[in-house]
């Protein structure tokens, strides 16, 4: 029986070719939508995971305020050089360095544009702070303690942000002050790098006007110390030095992990709010099924007079109706999948060329068969309505309907 009406609803389907196809618009684009930010979301949220792994875990972050994600800016109430002595001095930190992440505007060759000026300490942490970041130097050299009119350009300020291909040894006047590129970086995929100039730390909080304020403070741990274990030493120590108690703190310690998991957390919202967008599509879709299986059992009503005259039940007829609207949900999902993971593969190539971010983007099983199920399900349930009606129809009064 169950392959009768499989047969029979694909028959009526192919009858109305034009209007089914518009029916399933709705639902593939729905569908479509669902699978390509799902997988999308799923490829970005990895790599990331993957970035912050290839940090280590032993890299503790100190950002002023309360929040783990910070914008920076200066603050009264924030971190100073002297927060970094401090935290230096915590057993378990190895290294310890600032950083700061200032908008300035730059001028090359007449032509300006809006930088960020990124002040890195050039002690022994330096290295630490670069790696921390994905700065790697491309061409020249790093920065130096002694530079007070040197500069090291990002990808975007080389290749981008100018007119001109900037190169080493231009000259770049950043805030009314020249600066000579000596050394250049490789692209890190963040375009805020991207388009930013590294300077050692005093000259950066020099030129932005910060005092000696820091926005990061970025912490190495030694061998042996576990990161949580680090975390609430740093804790203790800052509370000490800017004397306030628990809960009160004017900054935010974080390990790798907890960063890790906000980003996720982020990242989840984002995902929700805009799959919750894409249903709209789905819902839509549901609503042209219903609208179709109507416009069907309307002009079928002849049709359903002589299966009833000729003892068709009530329980077939709804079963045959339900059946063709749940073809049409399958098949337009079938279709959105196949939709969605092409576009979820196009626009991961797409990211990971400009973006130098590369995103590994697969669909899984469970979410297709997920996706498979909910359009059949919106299928069912957009059909059940006007099935009851062909259902309950009267055999004499169908016979004689015109």
């Amino acid at each position: 029986m169950f392959w009768t009406y499989l047969k029979l609803g694909f028959r009526n389907i192919r009858k109305q070719k034009r209007r089914s196809f518009l029916t399933l618009i709705g639902i593939v684009i729905g569908i479509a939508a669902v699978i390509a930010l799902v997988s999308l979301g799923q490829g970005f949220e990895q790599s990331v995971a993957e970035e912050f792994q290839g940090l280590g875990a032993d890299k503790i972050f100190i950002n002023p305020g309360q929040g783990i994600i910070q914008t920076g800016g200066p603050s009264t109430e924030g971190l100073t050089e002297r927060d970094i002595e401090v935290v230096e001095r915590v057993p378990s930190v190895l290294l310890a360095g600032g950083m700061t992440f200032e908008t300035a505007t730059a001028t090359y060759r007449g032509d300006q544009a809006s930088i960020r000026v990124i002040g890195l300490s050039t002690d022994e942490s330096q290295g630490m702070l670069m790696e921390a970041n994905s700065f790697i130097i491309d061409g020249g050299r790093t920065i130096r303690d002694t530079d007070r009119s040197s500069i090291v350009a990002g990808y975007r300020v080389q290749e981008t942000l100018f007119d001109r291909s900037v190169e080493l040894r231009s000259q770049i006047e950043i805030n009314d002050l020249r600066y000579t590129v000596t050394g250049t970086l490789e692209r890190t995929g963040d375009p805020e790098y991207d388009r930013g100039v590294l300077l050692p730390l005093d000259r950066a909080q020099e030129i932005t006007g910060l005092g000696d304020n820091v926005q990061y403070i970025i912490a190495q741990i030694g061998s042996g110390f576990e990161p949580q274990e680090a975390k609430e030493e740093i804790e203790d120590e800052l509370r000490q030095h800017k004397n306030v108690e628990e809960g009160e703190e004017p900054f935010t310690v974080s390990t790798t992990e907890d960063v890790l998991n906000a980003l996720s957390n982020i990242l989840s919202v984002v995902q929700a709010i805009v799959l919750g967008i894409a249903s709209i599509s789905l819902l839509v879709g549901g609503i042209g099924i219903m609208n179709t299986m109507y416009t069907s059992v309307s002009q079928r009503t002849n049709e359903i007079g002589v299966m009833k005259a000729i003892g068709a039940t009530d329980r077939q007829i709804l079963a045959l109706f339900v059946t063709e609207s749940a073809i049409i949900g399958l098949v337009g999902g079938l279709i959105g999948t196949s939709i969605g993971y092409g576009i979820s593969i196009g626009a991961g190539r797409l990211i990971t060329a400009t973006a130098a971010l590369p995103i590994s983007v697969s669909v899984s099983p469970g979410l297709v068969a997920g996706a498979m199920g909910f359009s059949m399900i919106t299928g069912v349930l957009s059909g059940i309505l006007p099935a009851r009606k062909a259902a309950k129809m009267e055999p004499v009064d169908a016979l004689r309907y015109e």
